[in-house]
């Protein structure tokens, strides 16, 4: 496994931020499910913990809803690191996108 670590800053109230990305994580799993195998994910306050399979790849990490920024750490298999540029400027921009 190896680790990626993406940092998002945004401008929101802490709890506007975690609303916004409760909801379109929900979302994302309805939409991508048949994408997605054994997730195991559960927020704490504003922490996500997930673990599971997406596309036949095991990821897991964590997701934390900062004051002024989102932090998420997660392990990819290396395979994937191959694409660990593309992964990190999607999730960035989906993250802001979504902050903005």
């Amino acid at each position: 496994m190896a680790r990626v670590n993406i940092v998002v800053p945004h401008l929101l109230p802490q709890d506007e931020a975690l609303r916004r990305i409760r909801g379109e994580i929900e979302n994302l799993k309805g939409q991508h499910d048949n994408k997605l195998t054994g997730l195991r994910d559960n927020w704490d306050n504003y922490t996500y913990v997930f673990e599971g399979s997406a596309m036949g790849f095991a990821v897991s990490g964590v997701m934390m809803v900062k004051l002024l920024q989102v932090e998420i750490d997660a392990d990819l298999p290396w395979l994937a690191m191959l694409f660990k540029g593309r992964i990190e400027a999607e999730i960035r921009e989906w993250l802001s996108r979504l902050l903005s």
